[in-house]
């Protein structure tokens, strides 16, 4: 009979076997969901040994990671962004020599999201966790992939039809701001597409990945850090008006749902990356600006 003894694991005592961690704690560690990926690679890093008959599946409180001044100054970030987007009447840029306006605000934004996602991944590297874990939680093999595929696009309809719907009913209509940021030559609609690529990858990870993963360990709740996330998302939008940030806040909460759901941020982010593209690419076609 295997020798048991007593482990101090998350502030509780357990009385666990002997042996080695093995199938039964991986797998709870890739099922148990996208709410609390810091304290799951913390579990590992402890290299607490205990028999796979003796691992229990609960949810564990998710627990904050990163300090607090962090994660204060990414929503200071987010928060100036957006009150300078609202002041300009249009996306945030700097002026760039030789660029148009419109131009030198994709440009500004692209750089602004690869300097916050720099910044979280610094902070995440210091406590040792990798970003590629938290964008795919080990779901690598080519059939989840395709599936992150087809429910992106699944989400991408079914969010289109909603909010065409919530728009008609509400009677919005996009402000001259959110026009504005539309492409109007060739050039433009290039670079516009690698905005949307850059606010698919970097948006996600900021907000579906890490602010919704800090807000959980904060309350305690997975529903409160969806909840809290999607606000500041929608926040972030200050451009927008205040309508049309109330419906970006709701899809915000439902691109939440939809990480959580897959337990990774590959969909949110083929999601957001289509929508924001396709938006751009109908507008120039079709000379909505």
């Amino acid at each position: 009979m295997a020798a048991h003894r007593r482990e101090i694991f998350g502030g509780r005592r357990k009385e666990v076997s002997g042996g080695s961690i093995t199938q039964k704690l991986l797998l709870d560690f890739r099922n148990s969901g996208l709410a609390d990926p810091y304290t799951k690679h913390d579990l590992l890093k402890r290299g607490v040994t205990m028999s796979a008959s003796s691992v229990q599946s609960p949810e564990p409180r998710p627990q904050v990671t990163l300090a607090a001044w962090h994660t204060i100054v990414v929503l200071a970030v987010l928060f100036a962004t957006s009150a300078i987007s609202a002041r300009q009447h249009g996306l945030e840029r700097i002026d760039f020599p030789g660029l148009s306006p419109r131009m030198s605000s994709y440009v500004t934004v692209m750089g602004e999201e690869w300097l916050l996602v720099l910044f979280i991944w610094l902070g995440l590297r210091r406590r040792g966790v990798s970003v590629s874990h938290l964008i795919s939680a080990g779901r690598n093999k080519g059939i989840q992939v395709l599936e992150d595929w087809a429910f992106s696009l699944a989400f991408v309809v079914g969010w289109l039809v909603f909010a065409s719907a919530i728009s008609l009913l509400l009677k919005l209509t996009p402000p001259e701001a959110s026009r504005s940021l539309f492409p109007r030559t060739g050039m433009e609609a290039v670079v516009f597409v690698l905005l949307s690529l850059t606010a698919g990858f970097c948006e996600e990870l900021i907000f579906r990945g890490y602010l919704q993963s800090q807000f959980t360990g904060w309350t305690g709740n997975a529903a409160a850090g969806l909840l809290i996330q999607g606000l500041v998302f929608g926040l972030s939008h200050g451009y927008h008006g205040f309508k049309l940030m109330m419906v970006i806040t709701l899809e915000g909460c439902c691109l939440g749902l939809l990480a959580r759901w897959r337990r990774s941020l590959r969909s949110a982010m083929f999601a957001h990356a289509m929508q924001d593209s396709l938006g751009g690419l109908l507008a120039y076609a079709l000379r909505l600006y």
